[in-house]
C-alpha cells in the first residue's frame, strides 16, 4: 500500500512537470491549441481528488496484524477505556466508556459533556458505536474484537486493535500518539511522569526504608492481593522499589483467605475501595483484620479503585500522589 502511494503521488508530480514543460510554448502555438473539453476538466479534478484524498490517509498494522488505512488526522476516534491517554494527548472522543452509570470518575473533568457508551450488556454495541460517526475506532482488549465483531465495527470505521492496551501503558501512549499524530505530546508526557517518579522514589525510600506495602482489594466476597504484575502494583513495585510482600510476588490478583492476612506481618495497607465501601467495610467489622498491626498503628490508607485499578498516566499520576501522601510524613 506504501509503494501504491508513493507510486501515485509521483505520477501526480510527473503530470504537473509536463504541464509546466507544455506552459513553456510559445504562445502563439499555445493560442492556437484547443481548451479542455468540460470531459476532460472533470476527468482532471477527479484525479486530482483521489490523490487528495490518498494523501490524507495512512497504513498502520495493529497487534492482531490487521493491515488498515486510517486518516492521516482523525477527527473523530471512538477508543472505549483509552480516555485516559487520550486526554494525554488532548484528544476529545466522540464517546466514552461507561458500564451503566459508572464512568472512569477521575477523568470527568476532561470528558465533561462526552456521550457514553454502554458496555454492561457484555461488550460495545455497533449500533451505538455507529450513532457516533467515528472516523477510527480503537479496540483496547482482543477480546472486545472477536465472534465477529471486529468485521461490525470495521464496516463503520476502520478499527485499530491492542492485544491488551491495559498492560503496559507507555507502549499504549506511544502508539496511541502515532495513531493520531500526537508522538511528541506523548514522549514529553512520559517523559515528565517518569521524573516525577525518580523523585518521589527518593522521598518514600528516606521516608520508610525497605518497609512492604500491601496493595489488598475487597470484592464481592473476595479478597485479592495485589502485585506487580497488577495495574497500580507495577507503580508501587517496580516503578518506586517499595518492597512488596513475599505473599504477592509473583502473583496475579492472588485470592487471599482472611487466614492469611496475619502474614502479612506489620506491612503499611493501601485498601482499595469501589463504587461503594460495602466490602471494605465488611471487613474491616471482622477481628482478624482489627488485630493487624498496621490496624492498631494507624497505617492504613483508603484509595480509590477508580484510579488505582486503571493502568494510565493520568491513573498513575493520582497514585503517586496517593502514595507519597500515605508514606511521607
Amino acid at each position: 500500500m506504501r509503494t501504491n502511494k508513493i507510486v501515485a503521488m509521483v505520477s501526480v508530480l510527473l503530470c504537473t512537470i509536463m504541464l509546466s514543460a507544455c506552459g513553456g510554448v510559445n504562445s502563439n502555438e499555445a493560442s492556437q491549441k484547443p481548451q479542455n473539453s468540460p470531459a476532460s476538466q472533470q476527468a482532471d479534478n477527479a484525479s486530482e481528488a483521489s490523490a487528495a484524498t490518498e494523501e490524507k490517509l495512512r497504513t498502520v498494522t495493529d497487534d492482531l496484524g490487521h493491515v488498515l488505512q486510517i486518516p492521516t488526522h482523525p477527527q473523530r476516534v471512538l477508543a472505549p477505556y483509552l480516555e485516559d491517554p487520550l486526554t494525554v494527548l488532548g484528544v476529545k472522543p466522540v464517546a466514552q466508556w461507561s458500564n451503566g452509570d459508572i464512568v472512569q470518575q477521575y477523568l470527568q473533568t476532561d470528558l465533561a459533556g462526552i456521550p457514553k457508551v454502554d458496555f454492561s450488556s457484555g461488550g460495545l454495541d455497533p449500533e451505538q458505536a455507529a450513532s457516533h460517526n467515528p472516523d477510527l475506532i480503537i479496540l483496547i482488549f482482543e477480546s472486545w474484537a472477536e465472534k465477529g465483531m471486529y468485521e461490525a465495527y470495521s464496516k463503520i470505521a476502520p478499527t485499530y486493535v491492542f492485544v491488551d492496551g491495559m498492560s503496559d501503558w507507555r507502549k499504549t501512549l506511544r502508539t496511541l500518539g502515532d495513531l493520531l499524530g500526537q508522538t511528541d505530546q506523548a514522549e514529553k508526557s512520559i517523559q515528565d511522569y517518569d521524573a516525577k517518579v525518580a523523585e518521589a522514589k527518593q522521598q518514600i525510600q528516606q521516608s520508610i526504608g525497605d518497609e512492604e506495602v500491601v496493595l489488598l482489594w475487597p470484592s464481592g466476597k473476595n479478597l485479592f492481593l495485589l502485585s506487580a504484575l497488577d495495574y497500580s502494583g507495577k507503580l508501587l513495585y517496580e516503578e518506586l522499589g517499595i518492597t512488596e510482600p513475599s505473599l504477592a510476588h509473583g502473583q496475579s490478583f492472588q485470592s487471599l483467605s482472611l487466614e492469611k492476612l496475619p502474614e502479612l506481618g506489620s506491612a503499611h495497607i493501601f485498601l482499595i475501595t469501589q463504587y461503594n465501601d460495602t466490602e471494605a467495610k465488611e471487613l474491616q467489622n471482622k477481628s482478624v483484620w482489627q488485630g493487624l498491626p498496621a490496624v492498631k498503628e494507624g497505617r492504613i490508607t483508603e484509595i480509590s479503585w477508580n484510579h488505582w485499578m486503571n493502568n494510565g498516566l493520568i491513573a498513575n499520576q493520582l497514585n503517586l500522589e496517593d502514595t507519597l501522601k500515605a508514606l511521607v510524613k
